[in-house]
């Protein structure tokens, strides 16, 4: 090892430990999780009568119904529901959702709630498919097989039921593709899926995984069954939650509604990735949602869309029903209200009985819209569906527009205030951090938000109307011009807020990068002690709305010590293409491009009032950013790195010198070729291109540019030493060998292809095709290939080695007794003589260190299908030899490095480095295209690396090693064959 190559090597490795730990602690502050833990007494009834007669997988899979210990009978009773896990999932993660579902249900064992009487709500019954934790995730066939059985699974489940009955389906993880890979299917109601990557595969090691994300594509485009995705934020380190993000329909009346936990009314927080099934705030809402699904009678998308929309509310709130007659509002001389002067808040703590207050509708002096708010705790608005479950308060609050006065009109007449935001937002405590762990919010602490904009040309007054006040909770309303702060600095900025009394004040940064690239810290600063906002009923609470499907809470008044203000997004990212729901856009909806804030509070303590707010970029958020999208990047640029050595070994081999170990072509390569690659990479992370190329920014600014020259940068001088460490383990693994093959065996050398390595090969092709997957044999390949180059390492340590030198057969002209006859020509059988021009070096050390240029590569190759290998190795494990392993017997994949290893076991390589036969043909520009495949579509492709590589090891073992095999001018098979 040079100085240089172990410098960088511990500079790599100090780089991946700081990316780590970047990854690993930014995602609990960015989003962190407060999940109340669920309990239940499960049981699991096996289907036994599903087997073999409805699928051929039945062996290798079973399928469950879920039974609640004390409340469910064993006997179905009610509506189906299929749930699916996801990679390495299992039946069990049902439990959580079907006993909320239980015990919604029933009040007591047995006893249906009061609350579902004179309804349709039946009961659940909860199947779950069992998969045996395979590792889904990174294998298309199993992938495959797993739809393959959940469809057999719903025709076995709805075989118990009556005629037209449809089945819920619940989809975790990647159980959420295969259940959109079910459709379009009729006997599928609706499609709830948690956590599941819709738009990019997690692990991209297998084409096949691609094309079934392909086909998917199409269906979520055009099929009209309702899906809903709930994706659990930044916490969640097992999938990019931009992934989790369902695309645009072809029609908006397509249901297609994507919700993030920290928007999830009642919920708030980020939800990890295997607790997005348990966590209490979301479990109970996909069971209530669930449940109110199968008891529509005759349900159209537009009432399961509702459904969907009352229980699982995010992003903008839930769909509103349209008022009628009834909730018209006549105010008449009988009535009594109370008229508040112009531009007065209404605050009202702890009210009781029933009043009506009417807010007059001031002209605007500035000419911005004016806009109506209200705060609301511990009540309910009407006639709206309810916002805030479990309230023990009875609280009810409506609001109407009402005319102007006028004398000759005894009788006004007010209509409901139709809002454009209402939702349910948080109000923490300031006396632990938020979301509270372990615990998180109840949705009976948080408020409602009610805001409406009021036509220009009114004059009237809006109505506040309380009924059945007991003393509880409190109400805050004022009318306001809307009017949002600007700021068009970028990167770093502060913006001022003095004497505004607004409840809700919008801030905009038009030209900050809004990416999942890039996070923003947030300082801010209070007139006076934050401390004083103990008392104030909604303290300073900053709302940013990254996308209509995403928000989240940050409470200002809290210590920096227990909650920092850190902003990101998932609306826009690497190797997704850009997109908002239109349908889903309401005041509050930001796009991917600038940086929405709104900061909302009661302000009636002229002491709590936020007058400044500071926004930086946090470098070190934005580094674990980074790691975690960029990881398979720098596996597949190390194989770049990898090729661009080799180019150089073989360029040394057909040009007539001694090929250098990896070391010091690396060596050299850190010293020539990296200062050239490194610019070369920066200015192509500047310059536009496709979303799934490169570093998958698409057609991006100049901002974003910069932020990808910076992770250009930072990864190839990462996989650099990654790959002088990868040359350091080769190392110390070979000089561990040299003893054992002392003592175990010698290099073999001949001049031609044995008979029994024909056979030997002939074998492996067809284990191959019948019974394990060529990654097996790619393994066993490569641990000879290490053999191999021990072995050769061995023989050139150690003098006393004998060499074998092949000798050319000679026919000798006349007489064979004259001495001084000379040799005639040789037979067209024998090897002829290189050219002076081409000759390969005899040096045994190039030869080893070509092989070693080989093993490097083909290390580098092995996580690409380390993963099939545990697919392959966990259903051995699981379900034996029952069922055939689908897919990856494919032979040729491996052929032609079974070749290239068997020709450098009994070969000294010589004449693998120069040109043979094809005098015009360079091997070395194919790493040359294997490198610029690395580094162009290698991290959103990674598989099309490993066929590249495929492809050029064909094409050298075709051109190089194929006239030796099987016969040419340079030789012929030996004649043991």
């Amino acid at each position: 090892m040079t100085r240089l190559a172990s410098f960088l090597g511990l500079v790599s490795v100090l780089l991946i430990w700081v990316s780590y730990k970047a990854a690993s602690e930014t995602a609990s502050v960015l989003s962190p999780q407060g999940c109340r833990m669920s309990w239940m007494s499960p049981s699991y009834v096996l289907q036994d009568e599903f087997d073999k007669r409805w699928t051929r997988l039945s062996k290798r899979y079973s399928l469950w119904l879920y039974r609640e210990v004390g409340w469910d009978s064993h006997e179905l009773q009610g509506s189906p529901v299929l749930f699916i896990p996801g990679n390495a999932g299992s039946s069990r993660q049902v439990r959580s959702i079907a006993s909320s579902a239980t015990r919604q249900y029933f009040s007591s064992p047995s006893v249906p709630s009061p609350e579902f009487a004179n309804t349709n709500v039946k009961p659940l019954d909860f199947f779950a498919l069992e998969f045996n934790e395979d590792l889904s995730a990174f294998h298309g066939p199993t992938l495959t097989a797993q739809t393959s059985y959940a469809r057999a699974a719903i025709s076995y489940i709805l075989s118990l039921y009556p005629e037209n009955t449809t089945v819920t389906v619940l989809g975790h993880s990647m159980g959420g593709i295969v259940s959109t890979s079910l459709l379009p299917d009729a006997r599928i109601s609706s499609v709830i899926t948690m956590s599941t990557p819709h738009t990019l595969p997690p692990a991209r090691f297998d084409r096949r995984i691609d094309d079934i994300y392909e086909k998917i594509s199409v269906v979520l485009g055009k099929d009209w069954t309702p899906i809903l995705s709930l994706c659990g934020g930044a916490i969640d380190m097992q999938i990019p939650s931009e992934s989790c993000i369902l695309p645009k329909a072809e029609s908006d009346e397509i249901y297609r509604r994507t919700v993030f936990t920290t928007a999830l009314e009642g919920a708030w927080t980020g939800v990890g990735h295997l607790a997005m099934v348990w966590c209490h705030q979301v479990r109970w809402r996909v069971a209530r949602a669930a449940l109110e699904l199968a008891a529509l009678a005759s349900p159209s998308p537009g009432d399961k869309s509702r459904v969907l929309d009352q229980w699982l509310p995010g992003g903008d709130g839930r769909t509103l029903l349209p008022t009628d007659e009834k909730d018209m509002l006549v105010l008449g001389e009988r009535q009594t209200y109370e008229a508040l002067p112009e531009n007065m808040k209404l605050v009202l703590k702890n009210p009781t009985g029933s009043h009506m207050y009417l807010l007059p509708v001031p002209s605007s002096q500035s000419g911005n819209p004016t806009t109506f708010m209200l705060y609301l705790s511990g009540g309910n608005m009407h006639p709206y569906d309810k916002h805030v479950q479990h309230l023990q308060s009875r609280l009810r609050v409506s609001v109407h527009l009402c005319s102007p006065s006028a004398d000759v009109i005894p009788e006004r007449r007010c209509k409901p205030l139709q809002p454009a935001t209402l939702k349910l937002i948080p109000n923490p405590t300031l006396t632990q951090p938020f979301p509270s762990p372990d615990e998180g919010t109840d949705e009976s602490e948080g408020v409602v938000m009610f805001s409406a904009d009021i036509p220009e040309t009114h004059e009237g007054q809006v109505a506040v109307r309380l009924e059945e006040a007991a003393g509880t909770g409190w109400i805050v309303a004022a009318i306001e011009e809307r009017s949002t702060i600007v700021n068009t600095a970028g990167w770093i900025v502060s913006v001022t807020i003095r004497n505004n009394p607004a409840l809700a004040q919008e801030i905009s940064f038009p030209n900050f990068l809004s990416n999942a690239l890039v996070v923003y810290r947030v300082n801010h600063h209070f007139v006076t002690d934050q401390s004083t906002c103990s008392s104030a009923l909604l303290p300073p609470l900053l709302l940013h709305t990254s996308s209509a499907v995403e928000a989240s809470y940050h409470p200002l008044s809290l210590p920096p010590s227990s909650h920092q203000t850190l902003l990101h997004t998932h609306a826009s990212a690497p190797y997704i293409s850009t997109f908002v729901p239109s349908s889903d856009l309401d005041s509050d909806a930001a796009t991917s491009h600038g940086l929405h804030l709104k900061l909302l509070t009661s302000n009636e303590q002229s002491s709590c009032k936020v007058d400044a707010i500071a926004l930086r970029v946090d470098w070190w958020a934005t580094l674990g950013r980074w790691a975690a999208r960029y990881w398979t990047a720098c596996i597949i640029w190390s194989v770049g790195i990898a090729s661009i050595l080799l180019f150089e070994a073989i360029k040394q081999g057909e040009e007539c010198e001694s090929v250098a170990t990896p070391i010091l072509n690396l060596h050299a390569c850190i010293k020539g070729v990296l200062p050239i690659l490194l610019p070369l990479l920066f200015l192509t992370a500047l310059l536009p291109h496709p979303t799934a190329w490169y570093l998958g920014l698409g057609w991006h600014g100049f901002g974003l540019g910069l932020i990808g020259g910076c992770i250009a940068s930072i990864l190839v001088i990462t996989c650099s030493g990654l790959v002088a460490v990868t040359c350091f383990i080769l190392y110390c693994s070979i000089a561990a060998m040299r003893r054992l093959t002392r003592i175990f065996g010698r290099p073999r050398e001949d001049i031609s292809v044995r008979r029994n390595t024909v056979l030997s090969m002939a074998l492996i092709c067809v284990l191959v095709f019948f019974f394990v997957p060529w990654q097996v044999a790619f393994l066993g390949n490569w641990l000879i290939l290490l053999w191999t180059c021990a072995m050769k390492s061995a023989t050139d340590n150690n003098p006393s080695s004998p060499r074998v030198e092949a000798v050319p057969l000679m026919r000798m002209s006349g007489n064979a007794d004259n001495d001084n006859s000379s040799p005639s020509p040789m037979r067209q059988d024998t090897i002829p003589p290189r050219s002076s021009s081409h000759q390969a070096p005899s040096n045994p050390a190039s030869s080893r260190n070509f092989y070693l240029h080989l093993l490097l590569m083909k290390t580098l190759l092995l996580p690409l299908v380390a993963p099939v290998l545990a697919v392959w190795v966990r259903t051995l494990y699981t379900a034996g030899l029952t069922t055939p392993f689908d897919g990856d017997h494919n032979f040729l994949s491996v052929l032609p490095w079974l070749i290239l290893v068997d020709y450098a076991s009994w070969t000294r390589g010589g004449e693998l480095l120069g040109r043979g036969p094809y005098e015009g043909l360079s091997m070395r520009w194919l790493f040359l295209v294997l490198a610029s495949a690395a580094f162009l579509v290698g991290p959103r492709g990674t598989y099309r690396v490993f066929e590249v590589a495929t492809i050029s090891m064909t094409s050298l073992v075709g051109f190089r090693i194929g006239p030796r095999y099987w016969g040419s001018e340079f030789g012929h098979l030996n004649p043991r064959l």
